[in-house]
C-alpha cells in the first residue's frame, strides 16, 4: 500500500504557507524590525491558526485519505508538523516584537522559547479521531 501521507502532507504545508505568505500583516510582524505589538501577535496567531485548520480540513477528506478515512498515523504525521509549523511562525512573531521593545529599553536578555506542547496537539487529535468514530458509526 502506498504511503499517502508525503504527499499529503506537503499539499497540506503548500496551502498553508501560500495564506500565510500572502498575509501582509503576518510578514510584518515576521519582520525582525517589526511595529507590531503583542496584541498584534495574539491576533496574527489565531489568523495563523486559521489558514493551518483551512489547510488541514481542505485535505482531510474522503477523496484523499485512503478509504475515506482519517487513521491515527495520518493525523500525526499531517496535524503534528503543521501545528509545529504554526507554533515556530507564532514563536518568531513573538520574537521579533519583544526584541524590538527590549532595544527601545536597551535590553539586551534574549527571550525564552516554551516547549511545543504537543499533548494538548495529541489531545485535539484524540477528539478528531472520536467524533470521527462516532460519525462513520452513524451518530454523527
Amino acid at each position: 500500500m502506498e504511503d499517502v501521507v508525503p504527499g499529503l502532507y506537503e499539499k497540506i504545508r503548500n496551502e498553508f504557507y501560500h495564506d500565510v505568505n500572502n498575509d501582509k500583516e503576518i510578514q510584518e510582524a515576521l519582520s525582525e524590525n517589526t511595529k507590531a505589538s503583542f496584541s498584534d501577535v495574539s491576533l496574527l496567531s489565531r489568523r495563523i491558526g486559521k489558514y493551518a485548520s483551512k489547510a488541514l480540513i481542505h485535505y482531510y477528506n474522503e477523496k484523499t485519505l485512503p478509504d475515506g478515512k482519517l487513521y491515527w498515523n495520518i493525523l500525526e504525521r499531517t496535524m503534528i508538523p503543521i501545528m509545529k509549523e504554526v507554533y515556530e511562525l507564532v514563536y518568531r512573531m513573538a520574537f521579533n516584537v519583544q526584541i524590538c521593545m527590549d532595544k527601545e529599553q536597551n535590553i539586551g536578555i534574549k527571550p525564552v522559547k516554551a516547549p511545543f506542547p504537543e499533548e494538548r496537539i495529541k489531545s485535539i487529535m484524540n477528539k478528531l479521531m472520536a467524533v470521527q468514530e462516532e460519525y462513520m458509526n452513524g451518530k454523527g
